[in-house]
């Protein structure tokens, strides 16, 4: 990816603004996944009676986030997809050929 091909956004997080270089694809998810945080964020701190520091937060929500990207990638991993392949190809060579 050439820095030509990258643009200057902010993201503000929990107050704070976050420089970042995105492509144009990836400038409205980035934007939209920024609201995201910062609604979860509020509903937290809510929640929780104002009793946590925005730092205890952030904590919560990255391991939330880290908890569901591995859910993700074990239910999407190579290992699962090839035994799903080879069950499909046993089935297959299963079915008798006309000749």
């Amino acid at each position: 990816m050439s820095k030509e091909n990258l643009h200057s956004i902010k993201v503000e997080i929990a107050g704070r603004s976050y420089p970042l270089f995105v492509t144009d694809k990836e400038r409205e998810v980035v934007l939209l996944l920024g609201e995201k945080i910062n609604e979860e964020i509020n509903d937290l701190h809510a929640r929780y009676a104002n009793s946590l520091v925005k730092q205890d937060i952030m904590a919560m929500l990255l391991l939330t986030y880290g908890k569901k990207m591995q859910e993700l990638e074990e239910s999407t991993s190579l290992p699962s997809i090839e035994d799903k392949i080879n069950q499909l190809q046993n089935l297959l060579s299963e079915i008798p050929l006309e000749d």
